[in-house]
């Protein structure tokens, strides 16, 4: 019964599955309903689906990240890093990730 409920609750947060399923493909079921359960802002959902695929994290990373909301820090101040240091960028994060 509560897989059906999610199943719910992801087809009315993702209701153009079109644009939606190339990303959701990218990520599991598992990884859906954690960011689901966390937010009900479309916006919040959508950075940590697109910084879970860029990043590769895992559902304990992703977890991880969740609970030090992560999306508050990061990119809090302006700048250009991912333009010109977009290994630095990916190393840090994944630095800090695992700290």
């Amino acid at each position: 019964m509560r897989n059906l409920k999610n199943m719910q609750k992801f087809a009315n947060a993702y209701p153009d599955f079109e644009i939606v399923q190339p990303l959701s493909a990218q990520l599991s079921w598992m990884h859906h309903i954690l960011i689901l359960d966390k937010f009900k802002d479309e916006k919040t959902r959508l950075w940590y689906i697109l910084k879970t695929i860029e990043q590769g994290w895992s559902y304990r990373v992703l977890q991880h990240q969740i609970d030090l909301q992560i999306h508050k820090q990061l990119g809090t101040l302006p700048n250009n890093f991912e333009n010109y240091f977009p290994a630095l960028v990916c190393c840090f994060v994944e630095t800090k990730t695992t700290q």
